[in-house]
């Protein structure tokens, strides 16, 4: 689930600024969700940061869901339901209302999130051997974490908003 924010004027916000914002508010808790996992601080940044608007969704917002993780059958957790958009692989983009993980803060849902994508679906991705968050972008896409065709793109253009407002890339 992608949230695009929008300004009174109707025009995108500056994009660097308030990716750098999310950054400064959130890195700790990136860092802390990665310790031992081989997931890179700035992959859980940069899925974060995109799927939340950069932690404006109404999703991130009233129920810390910053990754748009649906709640399946074997979530245990609390749930919420909203509309979210969705692609097929010709790109054909349709609505749908999905049950979704609900969080108490935002670190759960980090930690959650990390858990998540080292799950063997992900693993046998190639997520764990991927040496940057590029590779790790390309693993969640072939691993069907997302339905939307250029996810990576879109998770490489996020990664580049944040400039040098993230530490250099190295797994913890």
């Amino acid at each position: 689930m992608t949230t695009n924010i929008t300004n009174a004027n109707n025009k995108k916000p500056n994009t660097l600024s308030t990716s750098n914002d999310f950054v400064r508010k959130y890195l700790i808790a990136a860092q802390n969700a990665s310790a031992g996992s081989k997931i890179f601080p700035a992959t859980i940044l940069a899925a974060a940061a995109l799927e939340s608007g950069n932690g404006r969704s109404a999703l991130a917002l009233k129920y810390n869901n910053f990754f748009g993780i649906k709640a399946d059958v074997t979530w245990k957790g609390k749930k919420t339901v909203f509309e979210t958009k969705e692609q097929d692989r010709s790109g054909k983009v349709f609505t749908v209302k999905a049950a979704f993980r609900w969080y108490d803060t935002a670190e759960e849902s980090f930690r959650n999130y990390v858990h998540f994508v080292t799950g063997n679906r992900y693993i046998n991705a190639g997520i764990l051997t991927a040496a940057s968050p590029a590779e790790q972008f390309a693993s969640l896409h072939k691993a069907g974490y997302a339905t939307d065709i250029n996810y990576v793109i879109k998770l490489n253009e996020k990664l580049k908003s944040f400039g040098d407002s993230i530490p250099p890339i190295t797994k913890v």
